[in-house]
């Protein structure tokens, strides 16, 4: 594993930090507070010398010797704060906030038929 030094410049400003030390953190996505992984590699310009995002291995996914597809691929500008264990990334828009989105929409589907069901009889009885 390369030990990679940079400038990390966030809102608040620049730190120096290695790659193997951002591989230690947890990404946890701010919007809904999942937890989405472990850095595992990165995208870089090389031409620019700047990292454009981080990539993130989707759950059950630890042994990764080419990136896949389904990677999670965070653009470096979503990073909202470096924190001492974890990464706070805010991915409204991103596939997998979507995904999330899509699992929980069952469960509302469900919620509003009940709603409907107890209206209903709520109805029967006042007749």
């Amino acid at each position: 594993m390369s030990k990679i030094k940079f400038n990390i410049n966030l809102k608040r400003g620049v730190f120096m930090i290695t790659t193997a030390d951002l591989r230690m953190k947890e990404v946890i996505n701010v919007v809904d507070g999942s937890r989405i992984g472990f850095i595992y590699d990165f995208e870089i310009n090389i031409e620019k010398n700047r990292v454009e995002a981080i990539i993130v291995p989707k759950e059950g996914k630890f042994l990764k010797i080419f990136m896949r597809e389904d990677d999670y691929v965070i653009p470096w500008k979503r990073i909202v704060k470096v924190g001492q264990d974890i990464i706070l990334v805010e991915l409204k828009d991103s596939p997998y906030y979507k995904e999330k989105e899509n699992k929980n929409s069952n469960v509302n589907f469900l919620l509003d038929n009940f709603k409907l069901d107890e209206k209903e009889k709520d109805d029967d009885s006042s007749k």
